[in-house]
């Protein structure tokens, strides 16, 4: 019998934390008191929606945007509800994780400079 590697859209979820964040993430496994989860990003939506039911302005952002450790324990104490991400939103996903990807090869970079409005004073 050979070992199943499961589908991608099997690990991709969203939670909705007592914080009132909502979060999309890779589910790495399921513990007694909590996630382990894998590239969290938040969202939000901004502008409202349309009567169609598209989105004005969808915003995505790295969940813990100063951690070094891209898997992370959550407890279930902190989270109101999570499931299955729905289909749409697996490549808005994708793409924010790509574009975090991305963002810490940059600043891998030594000619990488953060803008100085964005420094800490």
């Amino acid at each position: 019998m050979t070992d199943e590697i499961p589908q991608l859209n099997e690990l991709l979820y969203t939670m909705k934390l007592r914080n009132g964040d909502e979060v999309l993430f890779t589910l790495v496994s399921e513990e007694e008191d909590g996630l382990i989860i894998e590239a969290p990003i938040k969202v939000w939506v901004i502008g409202g929606y349309h009567d169609d039911g598209r989105y004005s302005d969808l915003v995505t952002q790295k969940w813990l945007l100063f951690a070094d450790d891209n898997t992370i324990f959550i407890s279930f104490a902190d989270i109101i509800t999570y499931t299955k991400m729905g289909e749409s939103f697996y490549k808005i996903y994708l793409n924010a994780v790509n574009r975090y990807i991305d963002s810490i090869e940059e600043s891998k970079d030594p000619t990488f400079v953060v803008p100085e409005s964005n420094t800490i004073q």
